[in-house]
Formats: C-alpha cells, structure tokens, sequence
C-alpha cells in the first residue's frame, strides 16, 4: 500500500502497487467502529492482500475484502528501518513504474521489504542501494563502463564519460561521487562518512530527477539525511 487519501466520513482511496496491473486506485468503504476498521490496515508500505472489482470503465475499483500478508517484525518499530520504508514509498509514488513490468516490480519491492524487515545488518546503504537496484525496472539503469579515462558518471547519458567531454557540469556526478556509483554498481565494499552518503543520494535523486517525468523534491530524503549516523 502506497497512499491513503480521505474520500468522505467513512470511504477513503487508496493508491496501491499490485501485481496484476501496477500501480492502482482504489475505493474503500470503511468503518467507523475499531471492529473491522479497513483503514487500520492501510498503512505505507503495508503488505496486503485484497479482493476487489475490476470494471474498465470506472475511475475507482472497489475493495471488497482486505487482509494482511504479512506482519512485519521489526521495520514498523525501527526508526531507521521505517525512514528507509518511507522513502522508498515516495519513490514508487513519484515514479509510477510501468504497468507492463508490474509482476516483476511487485516481486521486487515485496521480497526487498521482507530482507528489509528481517534483516539484522547495517543498512548503511541501503536507500541508496534501492534506488540504483530499481533503475533496472524503470529503464534507466546507468551503463557499467567506469574507466580511468571514463571516471565522470553523466546523468543525461547514463553512463561514465572523460573529463572535459561534457562541458555542463550539473549533468555530471563529482569524480568522487562517480567512483562510489561504480563500486555499488561491481558491489565493491564501499565505506562512505554520513555526508558523503547524504552527497551519494541526493546524487541518485538527481539522475532520478532528470530521467523521470515529473519527479520533483524527494521530501523523505531529509529524513534519511538525519538518520544517517544510525
């Protein structure tokens, strides 16, 4: 689940990632009593599991049934682990991945939040590590093709070019920042301090920005940016 919008005293709509048909809106009626109460379930980021209508030629479909998938352990407690949700809940949001891959961007963000829920790691990277992993399923995954004369990473073109074969400088990654995209890229060992890891995401937010239409502030990435000491 992505977003819940109030529709009226007891419907509410919510934006949904499905499996079937990418992202979706639908129309819930709620309750207004604590038995059954739908809209407890529709929190971001939540797994669930859902019957509804499928009619082409309405705006909204309509929920019938709703349940959970699963119950997260740790990411609705952990601070850290709840900001990265969020962000990435933004992400989707602002990216509105194509319908035409939804079973695979389904399967990729579900089995990315479970490893996020269970995982007792540090997570150091791991917003940063989402956004270039799912470059893939919105068609604009950066060529691997770092060189020693190739070490600027160029946002328009996707791709790490020479130095001084680019002459506008806001479309080009710092060499430092481009030396840390291309050891995530080969999943070299990487240690970033907590600004250059602030510097490495605004960075991906800012090929983000260039290649999707529409995509604007990332509001969730002030946040990551003070939690990055966790």
């Amino acid at each position: 689940m992505l977003q819940q919008i109030p529709y009226s005293d007891s419907r509410f709509i919510l934006k949904m990632l499905t499996r079937e048909y990418g992202i979706q809106t639908y129309l819930v009626h709620g309750s207004k009593g604590k038995k059954n109460n739908k809209s407890a379930y529709c929190q971001p980021m939540q797994l669930l599991e859902i019957v509804a209508t499928s009619h082409t030629n309405r705006n909204f479909q309509h929920i019938k049934e709703i349940s959970l998938l699963y119950v997260y352990r740790s990411l609705s407690v952990q601070p850290y682990k709840s900001s990265i949700a969020m962000f990435v809940n933004e992400i989707l949001i602002k990216t509105s991945p194509d319908a035409g891959h939804a079973e695979q961007i389904f399967d990729f963000v579900y089995e990315w939040l479970i490893e996020l829920d269970h995982t007792s790691q540090p997570l150091t990277y791991h917003a940063i590590k989402f956004l270039l992993d799912f470059t893939v399923y919105l068609g604009i995954d950066p060529m691997n093709n770092f060189s020693e004369q190739h070490c600027l990473f160029c946002i328009r073109d996707g791709k790490f070019v020479k130095q001084g074969e680019i002459l506008e400088l806001h479309l080009l990654f710092t060499e430092e920042q481009s030396r840390w995209l291309y050891a995530l890229m080969s999943e070299d060992k990487i240690c970033l301090t907590r600004q250059q890891r602030i510097e490495c995401l605004d960075a991906f937010i800012r090929y983000y920005q260039y290649h999707v239409p529409g995509f604007n502030e990332c509001k969730t990435a002030g946040v990551l940016h003070q939690v990055f000491d966790a």
